[in-house]
């Protein structure tokens, strides 16, 4: 398996030429203290990029909800609709990687209490709903009425349009079937 296809197995949403890299957790041990809330309306799965590009389901947030999530800087996040699988935005990127407080390294080391004391003053993160093209759009919507990969090849599309409606339908089946 070649490194193009370790990629679309592990992230089908981030298909890369192959001088790109992966997205997945850096080991750090810079922390950040972030407190993630749901601006969209509906219910949003907030997912972790692990070590490996292998997305790890973290929480579903309700509309208006929030989860505190003591995270590390290099470790990338996501957000996607629970009901349509639609990719959101993260502080206004569809992928997050967190801010570490440079300034206050020296207390990490020697004080547990100015740590706990931090913890309580998070970073907002808001996820909220991309404004996409009218045709990305509308992609999404005819791929609300498809069941399988397959069922593009019965639409009478162009080849450009059948492709990226392919795209958006196996994006959409690996978190389905990975439980996302």
């Amino acid at each position: 398996m070649n490194l193009t296809t370790k990629i679309n197995v592990l992230c089908p949403f981030l298909q890369f030429p192959l001088d790109r890299a992966l997205v997945r957790s850096v080991h750090s041990r810079q922390p950040s203290f972030i407190r993630v809330i749901n601006l969209c309306p509906g219910d949003v799965d907030l997912i972790w990029i692990d070590f490996e590009g292998r997305y790890v389901k973290y929480a579903k947030l309700q509309e208006k909800a929030f989860v505190d999530v003591n995270t590390f800087e290099t470790h990338p996040w996501i957000a996607v609709c629970s009901e349509r699988k639609d990719k959101l935005l993260l502080n206004n990127k569809f992928i997050y990687k967190p801010n570490y407080w440079r300034f206050l390294t020296p207390y990490f080391q020697y004080e547990a209490t100015i740590l706990m004391q931090l913890m309580r003053c998070r970073i907002p993160v808001n996820i909220t709903l991309p404004v996409y093209s009218l045709r990305y759009r509308a992609l999404l919507e005819v791929r609300s009425y498809l069941k399988t990969v397959d069922d593009v090849d019965n639409l009478e599309l162009p080849a450009n349009l059948a492709d990226a409606l392919r795209h958006l339908m196996s994006e959409r089946t690996c978190l389905i079937e990975n439980n996302l």
